[in-house]
């Protein structure tokens, strides 16, 4: 299961909370981070500045492990939401 369903995003991280997310996003693979990338809602804490250890983890492997956001990824990943519901824990919009 996502970490992102099991964790509200209003709370707080523990130290281990922020542990899990730095070693998982060491296993994440690219379609996972770029799905994320693209649809994570506001807030998740691979985007929150105020969890800048797991920021900077997602940052430095999608960037310079990954290559960013190349166009053939983009691609396959498109714009429309409903094709990755319920897999990498993207919701559907509310």
């Amino acid at each position: 299961m996502s970490l992102l369903v099991t964790q509200k995003m209003t709370e707080k991280l523990t130290k281990r909370e922020i542990q899990n997310w730095i070693a998982k996003i060491g296993r994440m693979e690219y379609e996972e981070m770029a799905v994320m990338w693209r649809f994570a809602p506001s807030g998740h804490p691979c985007f929150n500045m105020d969890y800048p250890q797991i920021h900077d983890a997602f940052r430095e492997r999608f960037n310079n492990y990954f290559n960013g956001m190349r166009a053939d990824i983009s691609k396959h990943v498109g714009f429309d939401r409903s094709k990755w519901v319920g897999k990498y824990g993207i919701k559907a919009e509310e």
